[in-house]
């Protein structure tokens, strides 16, 4: 008998995951949700609304319970993230006016780039006269994220319909034209002012380049990384490490575990403990959203440790894109969102086939080969689409970079810390300068041009590459010889985008 319920299972095509579900569904319900929203039509909400209740009363009639609530969720979480950016999208549209008006308001600065001298800021809650919303600039004054600005000049309405995506996922409504930008009061919440101490403790203890690149790794923020060098990462492919995700969250998680245990703070306490310590973090690189992703994904492997339950990293995966989607919606269509979600993705549905790849070298290196690979083709639409460009060289780069990156990121995150609160220990921060300067000095040297491949994005080719990927996955039982049949054909797939 248990043998026939083991073979069962086996035989099953895919282990039904509610949580991936409900990702599923709430990513459909923004995409459709936005395109409706955009067309200005709702025939596809009225047919996707009498599908979901037709699907529920023959699902309770026919079915048993479980299956009655797991499409109950996934019509739930569907609808929850159609409602979520059609509402966004109908609010954008109440702000609407024809051509330039003149204003005169102030507004809170809630995201800034620097390029070529210029400061690119979005501001939030901007008010003038009738005119309220979000507003973007471009200012030669010098500012930063909280600062209160008043903004005179002229505006022009941006409108988020017509799959006009920039202004949706950056929250903003209007565009500012000659305006003239005056820097009220320079004031920051909690997380920014604790910030900008690491961050001025970095720069001014460390050389340019050094600190530039400190800076990034420790708060996400690449403003003072050199264009040219910052090219550079992108060209190797490890331009990822700047971005604050699962591997500076991981660590500080671990970290800070490892030192509750040993104080005699256990399980539940020390969960709860890490998962504060964490989202505080998180607060300080700006609540980005693959830091809110490592954030909850720790927070869930925490609790099922200290709790005994098993963990799943596709349905930790899956529980942190449910949360970031219900709480920013228009993130979804954000490169930076898809690149986080997507590479992690593309980790839990591949990395087990392609360990078989690697299986003849050593554990560990076999281990990040495999990571790697995984990320690199489950990511390579998504990079073709945002850059036209790919590293051939990409998985031999993050194997050489990433320990280095962990051992930088410790000596930082250290020496980072307590120097931005007793500065007079700013030797701490020595070792870190001396391992940036020579990563930074590697990538400067070596030219990376030559293995950088000029790509095509488009549809059929994406579509095919993550129907292959689909079959090569572990997580869907095909005939082993078409996953091998599958696997062969993969680079192949790639040649498609040439």
């Amino acid at each position: 008998m248990n043998d026939e319920r083991g073979k069962t299972e086996r035989e099953k095509f895919c282990n039904l995951r509610v949580p991936l579900l409900m990702a599923v569904a709430i990513a459909a319900g923004i995409v459709i949700g936005f395109a409706c929203s955009s067309l200005s039509i709702i025939f596809p909400f009225v047919i996707a609304a009498v599908i979901f209740v037709a699907t529920l009363v023959l699902t309770m009639i026919f079915l048993d319970v479980k299956s009655f609530l797991i499409v109950l969720f996934v019509g739930v979480f569907f609808f929850a993230g159609f409602l979520t950016i059609a509402f966004k999208v109908r609010d954008n549209a109440s702000k609407s006016f024809d051509g330039y008006v003149e204003v005169s308001g102030e507004a809170r600065i809630k995201s800034v780039s620097y390029k070529d001298g210029e400061y690119t800021a979005i501001a939030e809650n901007f008010s003038s006269g009738n005119l309220s919303g979000g507003v973007r600039f471009k200012t030669r004054t010098s500012v930063s994220v909280g600062d209160i600005v008043k903004i005179e000049g002229k505006v022009k309405f941006v409108s988020y319909e017509d799959f006009n995506v920039y202004p949706l996922k950056n929250s903003y409504d209007f565009e500012a034209y000659y305006a003239s930008v005056t820097v009220e009061k320079k004031t920051a919440d909690f997380f920014s002012r604790v910030s900008s101490l690491a961050e001025q403790a970095v720069l001014k203890n460390m050389g340019e380049t050094e600190g530039g690149i400190c800076v990034a790794l420790l708060l996400g923020d690449t403003r003072y990384v050199g264009e040219e060098l910052y090219e550079k990462f992108s060209l190797a492919g490890v331009a990822h490490i700047f971005a604050v995700s699962g591997l500076h969250v991981g660590f500080l998680a671990t970290a800070f575990a490892f030192v509750l245990e040993k104080l005699g703070i256990r399980r539940i306490a020390k969960t709860l403990a890490v998962a504060i310590i964490s989202f505080v973090y998180a607060g300080f690189c700006g609540f980005s959203v693959s830091s809110l992703r490592a954030v909850i994904m720790c927070a869930i492997l925490g609790f099922s440790t200290s709790t005994g339950l098993k963990y799943d990293f596709l349905n930790s995966i899956s529980t942190a894109f449910v949360a970031v989607m219900l709480l920013f919606p228009e993130s979804l269509f954000a490169y930076g969102t898809l690149l986080s979600f997507g590479a992690v993705y593309s980790v839990a549905f591949l990395s087990e086939p392609f360990s078989k790849i690697f299986a003849f070298m050593p554990k560990n290196i076999g281990s990040a080969c495999s990571v790697s690979a995984s990320v690199f083709f489950g990511t390579f639409p998504i990079i073709a689409f945002m850059s036209g460009q790919v590293s051939l060289l990409t998985i031999l780069f993050n194997v050489l970079t990433i320990p280095l990156i962990g051992v930088l990121f410790t000596l930082l995150f250290i020496g980072g810390w307590i120097t931005a609160f007793v500065p007079a220990l700013a030797f701490l921060l020595k070792p870190a300068e001396i391992l940036s300067g020579a990563i930074a000095f590697v990538y400067s040297e070596v030219s990376l041009s030559a293995q950088v491949v000029k790509v095509v994005p488009a549809v059929f080719p994406t579509v095919l590459l993550y129907a292959v990927l689909f079959v090569v996955s572990d997580k869907f039982n095909f005939p082993e010889s078409l996953k091998k049949g599958a696997a062969i054909a993969l680079p192949f797939c790639l040649l498609a985008f040439i």
